[in-house]
């Protein structure tokens, strides 16, 4: 309080001035003193109004915070933050975290900062760093983000204390005469982990226990990582209408993988019929002059018969109109599965993402994928399929456009309109508009992933909608040579 002081050492010196002046003067003192006092307690409570507003301008605070989610089984993705709640800045390397999770919270992955180490009520699991950049007033900042696997639904308590140039925060930290601080001094998080979790694909919230999602397929190079909690109902029907089918329908891009194709195509038999089969065809095997058809399947009834019987079969590069329909379902999934995770990596919570899934745009899409029932007014969802200008600019765009990559491009910049374009391999582009009326605070979201084993194709033209076809002979036909169909296109001169 070094105003109070100053005063103070001002109305030492008026006293003694007035002393001085009540030597010549004796009637001086009857009116100085109660003017004295009146001023200076007037004085004294002006000077601790000005200190304390003083220091209220300079107040240094920061605090932590976390936040919970579920993203699996029992699992729960704890986000740390801090909070400059002072009005000081703090500059680079001015504090030092440390935060004591409950040992019960067992962690899933490696984090190399993180020991074990037990304290007053048990064993907690520590982690500290110093924030690299500075935290102005009012800002948060995050600075850690864990996977845990808790034991049971419940309350767990997490503990902190930060280190800084202006002292520790909380502040009345004690510390042990070893160095170590009581517990209950420090800062105490408390995190209500219930095992329950947000299904997109239902839009329903669970309290049992969750599957996993990859809502760019496995088979298709999705990503390991990438995946959301869904119940399994959802998750049985959504394989049983897309993902099991889904890399036979990308037939091209398999066959760039590992050279095999299979496709539907129309076969060409020995007496000149045509007839549409399911096949399999092994193209190093064909290279090698062995028999490169691993089958042939009557699409009428199911019935394998010899590839030695059919002399060649023909099949489109574009999707058929069935192919197209399935196509569609799993590109409905995939667009709103990239966008609850976008949403979820940036911090949206499962409540709101509900909400805007819950609109009929979206509502709408996510019945069409799953194929059910739609009870409400018709939508027609176009889904503008073979957007080779959307692969054109996508690829460009990516880190490496000299490989193949899967693109997912969210786009909320349009008022009341959430426009999601993508492309899988390079090769299937397409562009979807949802109509949209929550409010969602972000510019582009972008989902990218990199197939680092298949390059680019030379021709950025989308196969989807190609009207091209390509015509194999089979080298191990066993009778006489029957008339090719006219418009027939061989891949290879034989």
């Amino acid at each position: 309080m070094i105003e109070l002081l100053v005063l103070s050492v001002l109305a030492l010196l008026g006293l003694i001035g007035a002393m001085i002046v009540s030597y010549y003067d004796p009637s001086f003192l009857r009116d100085f003193w109660p003017n004295f006092f009146s001023d200076f307690f007037v004085g004294i409570l002006i000077a601790g109004l000005v200190s304390w507003l003083l220091s209220r301008s300079k107040r240094v605070s920061a605090k932590m915070s976390v936040d919970a989610s579920p993203v699996g089984k029992s699992i729960f993705l704890l986000r740390f933050s801090i909070e400059n709640n002072g009005r000081v800045s703090f500059n680079s390397d001015e504090i030092y975290w440390h935060v004591f999770i409950d040992g019960n919270l067992g962690m899933v992955g490696d984090l190399s900062c993180t020991v074990t180490r037990p304290a007053e009520d048990g064993y907690h699991t520590y982690s500290e760093d110093l924030l690299r950049h500075p935290l102005f007033p009012g800002r948060t900042t995050n600075v850690l983000t864990v996977r845990v696997r808790a034991p049971r639904s419940g309350k767990y308590n997490i503990y902190y204390y930060l280190s800084t140039a202006h002292g520790l925060f909380p502040k009345g930290i004690k510390e042990h005469a070893d160095g170590g601080f009581f517990f209950d001094t420090l800062g105490k998080m408390t995190v209500s982990l219930i095992m329950t979790y947000y299904c997109f694909l239902c839009n329903e919230n669970h309290d049992d226990s969750p599957t996993e999602e990859h809502f760019i397929p496995r088979s298709i190079n999705g990503p390991e990582e990438q995946w959301l909690p869904v119940c399994k109902a959802s998750n049985t029907r959504s394989n049983s209408i897309f993902d099991n089918d889904v890399r036979d329908i990308l037939y091209m891009a398999r066959h760039q993988d590992t050279k095999i194709l299979k496709r539907t195509g129309d076969a060409l038999l020995g007496d000149g019929t045509l007839k549409r089969y399911k096949f399999s065809y092994d193209e190093p095997r064909a290279l090698e002059g062995e028999d490169a058809f691993h089958y042939f399947f009557d699409n009428e009834s199911n019935k394998k018969i010899p590839s030695s019987s059919v002399y060649a079969i023909k099949f489109s590069v574009g999707l058929d109109q069935k192919e197209q329909e399935t196509f569609c379902r799993g590109l409905a999934k995939m667009s709103i599965g990239a966008l609850a995770y976008l949403l979820r990596k940036e911090g949206i919570q499962s409540r709101k993402i509900k909400l805007l899934f819950s609109q009929t745009s979206i509502d709408s899409i996510r019945h069409f994928a799953l194929k059910l029932p739609w009870l409400g007014t018709p939508i027609f969802h176009r889904f503008s399929l073979g957007r080779t200008d959307v692969l054109s600019r996508l690829q460009r765009s990516c880190k490496n456009p000299l490989i193949s990559n899967h693109v997912i491009e969210i786009n909320f910049q349009e008022k009341k309109l959430i426009r999601i374009e993508g492309m899988l391999y390079s090769k299937y582009g397409w562009q979807l508009d949802l109509s949209n009326n929550v409010f969602i605070d972000l510019g582009v979201l972008r989902l990218e992933n990199a197939i680092s084993d298949m390059s680019a194709p030379e021709d950025l033209r989308d196969l989807t909608l190609s009207p091209d076809s390509i015509c194999i002979i089979n080298p191990q036909y066993r009778g006489q040579k029957p008339t090719i169909p006219q418009g027939w296109r061989n891949s290879r001169d034989d």
